[in-house]
Formats: C-alpha cells, sequence, structure tokens
C-alpha cells in the first residue's frame, strides 16, 4: 500500500478502508475490530506512522485509535442492512436510538465525524448493470437541509479497468460526469481506481495541487419545479 501510495501522483489526503480489513463471523459480522495479518502483517498503526504526509484511517471509535492511527472520521456502513434484518433493532424500540446515539457521543469524545451508509444504488451497480448511480438530486436536498455533505460514493476515474472482479462487463462511461457529480456534492471526492489505473491528470482538475477541493457552498439539488406535484 505504502508503494502504491507514493507511485500515485495525486494529493491524497486521507484513505477510507471499507469492510475487508477485519475479522469477520458467521454472514459478514464482526467479531473483531482489528486488522488481519494477511492484509496489514504490520498493523494499522504501523501502516499509520508510515505514511509520509500522516494519512488518515478510519480504524475505531476508541480515542487510542484516534491517537495512534489518526482516525478523524468514523463509517458506519450497511446502516440499510442493520436497521431491516438486525432482529434486536427490529424487537425493541429504544436500541436503535442508543446505538447511534451511543456512537455519536464517542466520536464527540475523541473528536472525530461519522459516515452513514445506507446504500440503495450503489456504484457497483452502476459500472455493471449502467443504474444511474450519480442522481444526488434529491437526496441532495435532504442533506442540504441537514447541514450534513452527501458522499456519492467512489468512482472510476478510467473508463475501462481490466481484471476488475465485478462481472460480466463493468465500465465507466464517463468519469468526468462521476468527478464533478461528487464535487458538487460537497462531500468525498473519493477515486475508486484498481491499481494502475488512476487517471490522476483527471481528478486534478477538481483541486488545487495540495489537494483542496473546489466545491461550492451547498450541493447541487434538483430544481422544485422537476419534483412538485
Amino acid at each position: 500500500m505504502l508503494d502504491i501510495h507514493r507511485k500515485i501522483n495525486l494529493p491524497f489526503h486521507y484513505i477510507q478502508l471499507d469492510s475487508w480489513w477485519y475479522y469477520k463471523a458467521i454472514g459478514g459480522g464482526v467479531s473483531q475490530w482489528k486488522s488481519r495479518p494477511d492484509i496489514f502483517p504490520d498493523g494499522l498503526p504501523t501502516l499509520y506512522r508510515q505514511m509520509e504526509r500522516n494519512d488518515l484511517f478510519r480504524i475505531d471509535l476508541l480515542s487510542e485509535a484516534a491517537h495512534d492511527c489518526g482516525l478523524i472520521m468514523y463509517e458506519q456502513d450497511w446502516l440499510h442492512v442493520q436497521s431491516s434484518k438486525f432482529i434486536p433493532l427490529l424487537t425493541d424500540i429504544d436500541l436503535d436510538r442508543q446505538w447511534l446515539m451511543s456512537t455519536s457521543e464517542g466520536a464527540d469524545k475523541v473528536n472525530i465525524t461519522i459516515q452513514y451508509s445506507c446504500v440503495s444504488v450503489d456504484y457497483t451497480r452502476h459500472i455493471v448493470y449502467r443504474e444511474d448511480q450519480w442522481t444526488i438530486g434529491i437526496s441532495s436536498l435532504l442533506s442540504d437541509a441537514l447541514d450534513i455533505a452527501l458522499f456519492k460514493d467512489v468512482f472510476w476515474s478510467t473508463t475501462n479497468e481490466p481484471g476488475s472482479a465485478y462481472k460480466p462487463s463493468p465500465m465507466e462511461p464517463l468519469p468526468e460526469r462521476e468527478i464533478v457529480i461528487a464535487i458538487l456534492s460537497t462531500g468525498p471526492v473519493s477515486s475508486g481506481d484498481a491499481i494502475n489505473y488512476t487517471d490522476s491528470k483527471r481528478i486534478m482538475k477538481c483541486c488545487r495541487q495540495d489537494g483542496l477541493i473546489l466545491k461550492p457552498d451547498r450541493p447541487i439539488t434538483m430544481i422544485d419545479l422537476l419534483i412538485s406535484d
């Protein structure tokens, strides 16, 4: 990962690790929220300390993780699955609120933010089935009203990326559109390219040389006429 980080000529400030680096139990649930040695042999704290610009990782809500590993944002993923299939949340009217509030309070204590992820159409369905995952106009109305930033998901900066695990024929027809929508969402601009397929020149159109994203004060939204009765 360090070699790739140094090779890609982009001013990355953060790296977000999704749900693939820790120990899982039956059904894909978390058994131990710690890095597996077959993925990070020296552990995440060691990797963090070796990053040239102190890049930050999603690791843990605990202050130890924030201190040792540079955690600034915690992603609570798969909310749509937890809310619809986790039996305790369906049978206890107070448990959902307790869970979310305790997570929020824990994040506040260690001065980190939270990203809530509840996906209806993720980017995989866009590149495989051509579903319009980039249409954020209505979602951004809600996020703007709540004064939070919307994350449209990652994107490919290159149209075709051979060797992808997604089948049968994934492709991104308009990488520039994905980048523009990510910018106009006011949220993170996150490339999710395979190794050696990142189009640095294309991505750099969204930011300054130091990586500061050139985004608007408010997100792009659907106009009232299109959603009115």
